[in-house]
C-alpha cells in the first residue's frame, strides 16, 4: 500500500482560508477551518460557554449562528430527573437548587446567542420546527 506523499511546502498562516462553495451548508469542520480554531472551540462558542476569549468567539460567530434553547426551571428539573445519575454536577446536592444557581450564573452568557427559542416539555420535533421558523428566514437574508 502506498502512502500519500506529503508536500514540503508549508501553508501561509496569514492566508485566508478558501470560502465555502455557494449553497453549501457549513459543518462544524468548515466553521473551525474558517475561524482558525478547533472543532471543540466551535462547539464551546455555539453552546455559549463562558470559557472562550472574546476575539475567538467573534471569529467563530462570523461563520456560524447560535441558538439558545431556553427552558424554565421546572422544565429543566423534569428533563434532568429522567436521566438521574448521568449529570455528575447535579449529584452534588439538591438538583433543583443547583439548576437554579446555574441558571442565574449561565443564562446571561447563553443570552448572547444569536437566537433564543423558548422550550418546554414538548417533543423534539416541535423544538426543531421552532428553530427552523427562526433560522430559515434569517438565512435567506444573507
Amino acid at each position: 500500500m502506498r502512502r500519500p506523499v506529503k508536500s514540503s511546502a508549508k501553508a501561509d498562516p496569514a492566508a485566508e482560508p478558501a470560502p465555502l462553495p455557494a449553497g453549501k451548508k457549513p459543518t462544524i469542520n468548515d466553521i473551525a477551518r474558517l475561524a482558525g480554531v478547533s472543532k471543540k472551540t466551535v462547539s464551546r462558542v455555539l453552546n455559549e460557554s463562558p470559557f472562550v476569549q472574546k476575539d475567538t468567539r467573534e471569529r467563530v460567530k462570523a461563520h456560524a449562528t447560535s441558538v439558545w434553547l431556553r427552558a424554565d426551571l421546572e422544565t429543566l428539573v423534569m428533563r434532568t430527573l429522567r436521566k438521574r445519575g448521568s449529570r455528575p454536577l447535579l449529584n452534588q446536592g439538591d438538583p433543583r437548587d443547583i439548576l437554579a444557581r446555574l441558571m442565574t450564573e449561565r443564562y446571561p452568557i447563553y443570552a448572547l446567542a444569536d437566537y433564543t427559542v423558548e422550550t418546554q416539555a414538548e417533543p423534539h420535533e416541535v423544538v426543531v420546527d421552532k428553530i427552523m421558523a427562526i433560522v430559515q428566514p434569517a438565512a435567506k437574508e444573507c
